[in-house]
């Protein structure tokens, strides 16, 4: 006979320090709820809340109301449902827990919870090669939620993470200590095996603030803290007031706006502004524009950020997206030795040191980058339209901007080599936009610089550009070959990244120096004249056919 199991899977939260078992019960209401003490050992207060529980109608009923039967319908009036909900709030010395039962979950105030609670016992009590399941969001791209599992469990490395810039939201895997299940799962809360009987949970949960003061994990899981979604509501609101500040006072050297997702690179676009008087249409979005446009800087709050919009027009001036203005803000706090990043509308915390580790790396690039520019000025109201420009005015330039490569490696695949081919320069031009089109560009050059290792796809792009003459044979020295991530931006000295872009700078420049590519950031300054009054022909710079060349060198 299989042996009964000594305690039941639970989920378990823990307050933050400032909170109160008072704080909880008065934030939900008596008048839905009653609190009775009870006894746990070693506690110095235990409180148990129940929340009436009403009979009602199933949801479901309402699909045969247009059944005329009687007998239907007295029927479905016997289909009542009826939910029972609780918590079980358990104070220590130096902490508060709460159990939760049924939906006991939905009485809890985000404002409450330590939110890293569930994954830190999680980390520090599952063996490293015995993960099940791991949920991870892309910081860069808002909405991307990736749950990965394994039908038996693994380690770390069989998940495909990047620490840099993947958020880990929840674990689940095999315990090294068996008494807390046969798997644990963190994050807000912590899915652990507890005693059967309620009198007798406190050594367990003693134990587990033991495992949640621990940074063990940090030996198995480096890099796993390097960045963390803010939730405490208070600090979110101190964030957001000063960044309203900001704005304000129009403090906006850490202040961006980019559109929150990847656009059409090859169209103009036209971009209006809803919320405020505002009847002009502008080529892109700036945040210096954008505060000439408001009529009183002092009306800007947390409530006009959000519902105020930003809408990108089609060629017949119709919407084709819309955002919250708040969704298209980007922006950089340092506070208390601290960087908060505000990026597609989330708030974010990183750790100093990686924060450091980053901009040592780039931060020097990104200093010479208007210096090591050869390109010309951007005067022009779209990167198309720049890049035949320069393949227009300068000596040896080809274009390949759009000029795709289809069908290698699947049917459907579309490959771009370069914007720009100058020499041994392979030049990714982008105008300065959010972290997701950033990175998306910085993609697409590793990826055709890996791509032109291979030898058939070197045939394919000198037969779709016989002007290229990339070496066919296996002979393709890479060090010879210079891939130029070239950002159009309106400041330049230095050149002004949000950090999640200099964050995928630096891996994608890694990628490229270690399969042998020599590497170049630059910056094209952006003088075109953005707004309302704009040229429909953009000005061409004086650049005669011998353009200085040797700037490449």
């Amino acid at each position: 006979m299989a042996k009964k199991a000594e305690g039941k899977q639970r989920s378990v939260y823990l307050l933050k320090p400032a909170c109160a078992i008072r704080d909880v019960v008065d934030a939900i209401g008596l008048g839905h709820q009653s609190a009775l003490s009870v006894a746990v050992d070693g506690a110095s207060e235990a409180t148990f809340v129940a929340l009436r529980s009403v009979e009602r109608p199933a949801a479901w009923i309402d699909f045969f109301s247009d059944q005329d039967s009687e007998e239907i319908q007295a029927a479905l009036q016997k289909q009542r449902t009826q939910s029972a909900s609780g918590l079980l709030l358990v104070r220590f010395e130096k902490a508060v827990f709460v159990i939760t039962f049924g939906y006991g979950h939905t009485l809890l105030d985000d404002a409450h919870i330590d939110e890293t609670f569930g994954l830190r016992v999680a980390l520090n009590s599952i063996d490293p090669k015995s993960l099940k399941s791991l949920d991870r969001s892309n910081v860069e791209v808002r909405g991307h939620r990736i749950r990965e599992q394994t039908p038996a469990s693994t380690s770390l490395d069989d998940f495909s993470i990047d620490f840099d810039r993947d958020l880990v939201q929840a674990v689940a895997g095999i315990p090294t200590d068996r008494s807390l299940g046969k798997t644990v799962a963190g994050f807000d809360s912590l899915s652990v095996r507890l005693p059967n009987e309620s009198s007798k949970i406190g050594s367990a949960l003693l134990r587990l603030l033991e495992l949640s003061a621990k940074d063990d994990y940090l030996t198995s899981f480096p890099g796993i803290d390097n960045i963390r979604a803010v939730k405490a509501t208070p600090t979110i609101d101190s964030l957001e007031a000063r960044l309203i500040e900001a704005l304000r006072t129009r403090a906006i050297d850490k202040v961006w706006l980019a559109p929150p997702e990847i656009n059409n690179p090859y169209s103009p676009g036209r971009y209006r502004y809803t919320g405020f008087r505002c009847k002009d249409e502008f080529d892109d979005i700036y945040i210096e524009e954008f505060l000439d446009a408001v009529p009183k800087l002092d009306k800007i709050s947390s409530a006009s950020l959000v519902s105020w919009k930003v809408h990108q027009l089609g060629p017949d001036g119709n919407t084709e997206k819309s955002w919250s203005l708040f969704r298209c803000i980007h922006a950089e706090f340092e506070v208390d030795k601290n960087t908060y990043i505000l990026n597609a509308g989330k708030w974010y915390v990183v750790k100093s040191d990686f924060v450091e580790r980053v901009n040592d790396v780039i931060g020097p690039l990104l200093s010479k980058a208007a210096e090591s520019a050869c390109l010309p000025d951007y005067d022009h109201s779209c990167e198309a339209d720049y890049n035949q420009y320069v393949g227009e005015a300068v000596a040896e330039a080809k274009v390949l901007d759009r000029r795709l490569i289809h069908g290698y490696g699947s049917p459907h695949s579309k490959i771009e080599v370069c914007d720009l081919l100058i020499r041994d320069r392979l030049i990714h031009v982008k105008r300065y936009s959010s972290s997701a089109a950033l990175s998306h560009l910085f993609k697409q050059a590793s990826v055709a610089a890996e791509l032109l290792c291979d030898a058939s796809f070197r045939k394919l792009v000198n037969k779709a550009h016989p002007t290229t003459q990339f070496p066919e044979e296996d002979d393709f020295q890479r060090s010879q070959y210079v891939v130029c991530v070239a950002i159009v931006a309106k400041s330049v000295t230095p050149l002004n990244l949000p950090f999640f872009s200099r964050v995928a700078l630096k891996n994608t420049l890694s990628y490229l120096r270690k399969i042998g590519y020599r590497v170049e950031v630059s910056a094209i300054k952006d003088v075109y004249a953005y707004g309302v009054k704009r040229r429909r022909t953009p000005a061409r710079l004086d650049l005669s056919s011998d353009w200085p060349l040797e700037q490449l060198r």
